[in-house]
């Protein structure tokens, strides 16, 4: 006569749900001339996609109770851009011996939006993901730091617990003098570039040769904070002095705001903030994504064959190489522009050096 507790569905099917769909449209030529003096590839395209899955509920009213799909294909996005490759080839004498060499350019400007989502009808424009940029951040927006008592006892707080000086100052934008979920939306740029760029510079003369690419990005925001899939926010490592006991950049502690250093550009030293104030994401911790990055390079030297085939070996090559050699940025030192938007999981990428032979027998 124990008890038995029954199973029961806890949402409410959707025997329709499909997968989403695009469609996809490209127009472009290429063109050769000068005996490869110049190439030039171009392309255009633009991608709709559509019945995208996304949760139900959001504009449904309150008299339909819960008796619903929660999940439907209802979503709808758009891509376009523009792909650009520019190459050159060509050789002259150097010492008496040819000299060839070539370069390769390609430029992607790519934007994206969400032409729909579902969104509530009962919140404020800038809550509201429609017609906003596809990986757009939810964050709230930042005034700077607390300079003084006064402008923290005029000013809106999140949660019960007073800020200190040197605490994120947060804008009320709905004007019910209260930090909240409601004063969160989507603004700024996605961590997705809209331009991207890479550059190939290559060589040979007389057994030696190189190859050398650059990669960069323009029109990115990278968040320093972390907000992760299921809506939380947390501060890292690149926001958060000593976090969970790990080391730290040293901008955190010599630009932190203090008393004799009102000006710093980051908040207090504090080993238990009040109530992890300083952690929500917000634009004080976003910073602006481009940058340009020396990707790899390689310089080799093949053995001349009469040196070497007398050991049986018919091509012996010689190189060096590395990656990730140096990046140009305005992001603080250590913050790899690539890396995602949830920082705490990722492994930063390494400056690698390498060298060896190739041998062919």
């Amino acid at each position: 006569n124990g008890q038995v507790n029954p199973l029961y569905p806890s949402l409410t099917e959707n025997p329709n749900l499909t997968w989403e769909k695009t469609r996809t449209h490209n127009i472009g030529f290429d063109l050769t001339m000068w005996r490869d003096l110049l190439t030039l590839e171009f392309d255009v395209f633009y991608n709709y996609t559509y019945d995208i899955i996304g949760q139900n509920g959001a504009d449904m009213p309150p008299s339909m109770g819960s008796h619903y799909p929660t999940y439907i294909n209802r979503n709808r996005a758009d891509a376009k851009g523009i792909d650009v490759m520019i190459g050159h080839r060509n050789d002259f004498k150097l010492a008496g011996r040819t000299f060839n060499y070539g370069a390769k350019m390609n430029i992607t400007w790519a934007k994206n939006r969400w032409l729909r989502y579902n969104d509530s009808p009962n919140v404020p424009d800038y809550q509201k993901l429609t017609g906003k940029p596809v990986g757009a951040q939810s964050i709230f927006i930042a005034d700077g730091l607390f300079q003084t008592e006064e402008e923290i006892d005029n000013a809106a707080w999140r949660g019960s617990k007073r800020p200190r000086l040197g605490d994120i100052k947060y804008r009320d934008l709905n004007g019910d003098n209260i930090i909240d979920e409601k004063d969160r939306g989507y603004f700024g740029k996605s961590n997705r570039p809209e331009f991207t760029t890479g550059l190939t510079l290559y060589g040979n003369w007389n057994g030696f040769d190189f190859n050398v690419l650059f990669t960069g990005a323009l029109k990115s925001e990278v968040s320093m904070a972390s907000t992760y899939y299921n809506g939380n926010d947390d501060t890292t490592i690149l926001s958060r002095l000593f976090k969970s006991n790990s080391n730290s950049p040293r901008y955190l502690a010599e630009g932190a705001w203090r008393p004799d250093n009102t000006g710093g550009e980051y908040p207090r030293l504090s080993v238990n903030p009040p109530n992890n104030d300083n952690g929500w994401a917000s634009t004080f911790w976003i910073r602006d994504g481009k940058y340009i990055r020396l990707k790899s390079a390689q310089i080799g030297y093949t053995i001349p064959s009469n040196i070497i085939t007398k050991a049986g070996i018919s091509q012996a090559r010689i190189f060096v190489e590395g990656s990730n050699l140096f990046t140009l940025s305005g992001l603080p030192e250590g913050i790899d522009p690539e890396m995602p938007q949830v920082t705490n999981a990722y492994y930063p990428q390494q400056r690698t050096y390498m060298g060896g032979i190739s041998l062919t027998f």
